[in-house]
């Protein structure tokens, strides 16, 4: 059988991107989300996610860009000089890979992410991050912990292998793919060791923001048996969210794309059952 999670990230950030999600759930085929603690939107968010209880929500664990939820003097490490989160993640690991990030600092943060989603009253059905930085070594292992803290056993694997048949979107885009998806392979050992549930299979790292119908169609085409994760990025207003935004993401071609109803009836034609994280046994 071949099972698909359609994964929404970035929800919270802002109303353009929540609105986006949303009807991505209730028009389209997106089945889960993954929500900023720290994002603008973040309480209103919540109260949509109320109206919505089918849409399965995941945190998405976040160091960079924004503000953090601990008061500045418990993670110094982690902040810029203004007192937020580093703008990118070259910015955090160039401060990482020379040992001025904190692990337990990083612990300290994304507990209190956790909680204030889950004391927003919010089942939280899996654990992803921004820019994949709980995958990497000397984090997976923090992600490992807060999992089981929180009994929360399910985790986001960015491991991608796919063939569009088309050039690709850049270089640098192709490389990252590929160092998330060999990283991904320890960090999986590591998950698993410790029991902790991840999908067999994840697309969208390589047309990240840019996940037209045409490809959205190829990765259904080509689902593998098991259980796959596809992350996108819907929102309105374009132009809003450019101003906001300097991703080069295309969010309302995301939204398009996954409201379809060629591609709705792609997924039935292919007998491809929809399901959310919170659907993952051990």
């Amino acid at each position: 059988m071949k099972y698909l999670i359609v994964n929404a990230d970035d929800y919270g950030l802002n109303e353009n991107i929540n609105r986006g999600i949303i009807r991505a759930y209730s028009e389209g085929i997106v089945t889960s989300t993954s929500i900023l603690a720290n994002g603008e939107a973040f309480l209103s968010g919540v109260e949509a996610l109320k109206e919505n209880p089918g849409l399965g929500v995941g945190v998405h664990l976040t160091l960079v860009n924004g503000h953090p939820l601990s008061p500045v003097a418990e993670i110094p490490s982690l902040l810029n000089k203004d007192g937020d989160f580093m703008a990118d993640y070259h910015q955090f690991f160039s401060h990482f890979l020379r040992g001025k990030i904190k692990p337990a600092e990083i612990y300290a943060e994304w507990a209190k992410q956790i909680l204030y989603v889950k004391n927003q009253g919010i089942k939280i059905t899996h654990l992803d991050s921004h820019q994949h930085l709980h995958i990497f070594p000397g984090i997976n292992n923090i992600v490992v912990t807060l999992a089981t803290e929180f009994d929360i056993h399910k985790v986001r694997l960015p491991a991608e292998n796919i063939f569009f048949g088309e050039t690709l979107p850049s270089l640098s885009r192709s490389f990252a793919r590929d160092m998330l998806t060999g990283i991904s392979a320890m960090s999986k050992f590591n998950f698993h060791k410790k029991h902790l549930i991840t999908p067999n299979h994840f697309y969208g790292m390589l047309w990240g923001g840019h996940l037209n119908e045409n490809r959205l169609t190829t990765i259904i085409r080509q689902l593998p048996s098991g259980i796959s994760e596809i992350m996108t990025h819907p929102g309105t207003n374009n132009q809003a969210l450019e101003a906001k935004f300097a991703w080069g993401y295309n969010w309302t071609e995301e939204l398009t794309a996954l409201t379809s109803v060629k591609l709705r009836d792609l997924v039935q034609q292919l007998n491809v059952q929809l399901i959310n994280y919170q659907d993952l046994m051990m």
